[in-house]
């Protein structure tokens, strides 16, 4: 058998010529093991929240924009008025939350 030596800026037949009359099991094993003593490393990406950077585009569901009506007390009516047009109140999905 055979072992490939990857050039990661080169040809990729080399490796495929190589490889050739290896299984497809050998020849993955061949892959992940050139790609893990390459020296590539893969950080983790990182979430990070911007504040101020998201708005809220509408209330899609009620006739009351709830967000609003929580703050100020008042309704403030939303463009798809679900409820009298449609007699929609809700769409089963719960309240909002936060999680960390």
């Amino acid at each position: 058998m055979q072992l490939c030596r990857v050039n990661w800026h080169g040809p990729r037949r080399k490796c495929a010529a190589a490889t050739s009359g290896l299984t497809s099991l050998a020849r993955a094993a061949c892959v992940a093991f050139v790609f893990a003593n390459s020296g590539l490393a893969f950080s983790q990406p990182t979430l990070t929240y911007i504040p101020g950077s998201t708005v809220k585009l509408d209330q899609v569901i009620g006739d009351c924009d709830y967000q609003v009506q929580a703050q100020k007390g008042v309704c403030q009516p939303t463009t798809s008025q679900t409820v009298t047009r449609y007699n929609i109140l809700g769409n089963g999905q719960g309240g909002s939350f936060e999680a960390n």
